[in-house]
């Protein structure tokens, strides 16, 4: 799903696409498009920034144009994650994710550890096994 060309067209500058997002919620009213019209599709349930190298808080006003609900924010240095609820027209950070209410800040971070330490399927496997225990 592309989320950048209303982007461009709002900031007038370089290209600020998210590293990924999701549709939870509205996932029906999306499935089946390949590109989002934000002036008539919702906006993403979920964005997700990887820090790495960049700082994606600058992300964040552009993100809460839009009304998306849900940030996370994953700061790969100090192996540390952010959700964020949109309020009030900025993000608030928030315990739990409002999607997925069992995914916390304290939890996102061990698997993406272990993503690069053990590989990306054993992450993905080992998240799996404790999704399935906490359901």
């Amino acid at each position: 799903m592309r989320f950048n060309d209303l982007q461009k067209e709002r900031r007038g500058k370089r290209d600020r696409t998210p590293d990924t997002c999701f549709y939870v919620a509205n996932a029906g009213r999306i499935i089946g498009k390949r590109t989002a019209d934000l002036h008539v599709d919702p906006p993403p349930d979920i964005v997700v920034e990887i820090d790495v190298t960049n700082e994606s808080s600058t992300k964040l006003p552009i993100y809460a144009t839009f009304g998306v609900p849900e940030v996370w924010r994953y700061n790969a240095k100090r192996n540390r994650v952010q959700i964020c609820e949109l309020r009030d027209r900025s993000y608030v950070e928030i315990a739990a994710s409002l999607s997925f209410p069992i995914l916390t800040a304290d939890v996102l971070p061990g698997f993406m550890e272990q993503s690069q330490t053990q590989g990306q399927k054993r992450a993905l496997a080992a998240f799996r096994r404790w999704t399935r225990e906490h359901i």
